[in-house]
C-alpha cells in the first residue's frame, strides 16, 4: 500500500487577484480573505480599487495595474513583494468580453482583447513563477470559460482567447509540477458579474439562461469563487492541469 503524501501547509499565504475589483475577481478576493489569505487586488479603475479596499479592509492590498503592460505587472508584483512578500497564489481573473461576429471587430478591439485576456494572463503568470519556484509551493488559478469548450453565437474572438488561457494553463501545469506549483482553470458559465445591469430582472434574459442551463439560472460570482478558493488551498494538492466548469450543467447538455 502506498502512503498518501503529507499535504504541505504554506507559511506564506499571499494571494494576488488580477481583475479583483469586480465580478468573479472581487468575489475570489473576498473568499480568499475570509479563508485567511492576505490578498492583493489589482485593477485599472481607481474608484473600484478604493471600493475593493473598503470591502476587504484589514491588511489587504489594492494596487493599480494594467495587466496588458508587462512593466505595470512587474511593478505590481514588486509592490506586493515589498508590502507582503511574494505571492504564493495567483488568481488570473482580469479579462474583457467582446461580443459580435469576428468580422464586426476592429483591429484595435481584437488587439485589446488579446492583450488583456491572453497576454495579461501570461504576464501575471510570468511575474509570479520565480517567487513560487524559490518558495517551492504555489497555486495558479486562471479564469477561462465554458466557451473554451463549446461554440456560441457571436463569441468567436472571446472564445478563442479563453481557449488560449486553457492551453496556457495546461502547459504551465506540466512545466511547473516539479516545482510544487499547481495550475488550474475554472470555466464559468453564465454568471451575474454585473448585477447592476438588471439581467436577473429581465424576463427575456432569464428565459434564455433557463433554456441553456439545466439549473435554470445564472451563477453568482461567489459560487465560482468557492471553487477558486479550493484550488488555491492545500486540499487541492493533487489537482493540476484541470479545467473545472462552474456552469449549472451547461456543458452537460
Amino acid at each position: 500500500m502506498t502512503d498518501t503524501p503529507a499535504v504541505r501547509t504554506p507559511t506564506r499565504r499571499v494571494a494576488w487577484v488580477t481583475g479583483g475589483t469586480s465580478g468573479i475577481g472581487l468575489a475570489a478576493a473576498r473568499r480568499l480573505a475570509a479563508d485567511g489569505w492576505q490578498v492583493a487586488v489589482s485593477g485599472r479603475d481607481r474608484s473600484r480599487l478604493r471600493a475593493a479596499a473598503d470591502l476587504l479592509g484589514g491588511d489587504h492590498l489594492t494596487i493599480g495595474c494594467d495587466i496588458a503592460d508587462p512593466d505595470s505587472v512587474r511593478g505590481a508584483v514588486e509592490q506586493i513583494h515589498e508590502r507582503a512578500g511574494d505571492p504564493s497564489a495567483l488568481v488570473a481573473s482580469a479579462g474583457s468580453l467582446l461580443k459580435g461576429e469576428l468580422t464586426d471587430h476592429s483591429d484595435n478591439e481584437l488587439a485589446d482583447l488579446l492583450a488583456t485576456n491572453v497576454l495579461g494572463a501570461m504576464n501575471a503568470c510570468r511575474a509570479v513563477i520565480p517567487g513560487m519556484r524559490a518558495y517551492g509551493w504555489g497555486r495558479i488559478v486562471t479564469v477561462s470559460s465554458v466557451l473554451a469548450s463549446v461554440g456560441a453565437p457571436r463569441r468567436a474572438a472571446y472564445a478563442a482567447t479563453k481557449g488560449a488561457v486553457l492551453a496556457l494553463t495546461r502547459g504551465l501545469a506540466v512545466d511547473l509540477a516539479a516545482d510544487g506549483i499547481t495550475v488550474n482553470a475554472v470555466a464559468p458559465g453564465p454568471t451575474l458579474t454585473r448585477p447592476d445591469l438588471g439581467q436577473a430582472d429581465d424576463p427575456v434574459a432569464r428565459a434564455m439562461v433557463a433554456d441553456v442551463v439545466p439549473l435554470g439560472r445564472w451563477a453568482a460570482p461567489a459560487e465560482v469563487a468557492a471553487l477558486v478558493a479550493f484550488l488555491c488551498s492545500e486540499a487541492a494538492s493533487y489537482c493540476t492541469g484541470g479545467h473545472y466548469p462552474v456552469d449549472g450543467g451547461y456543458l452537460a447538455r
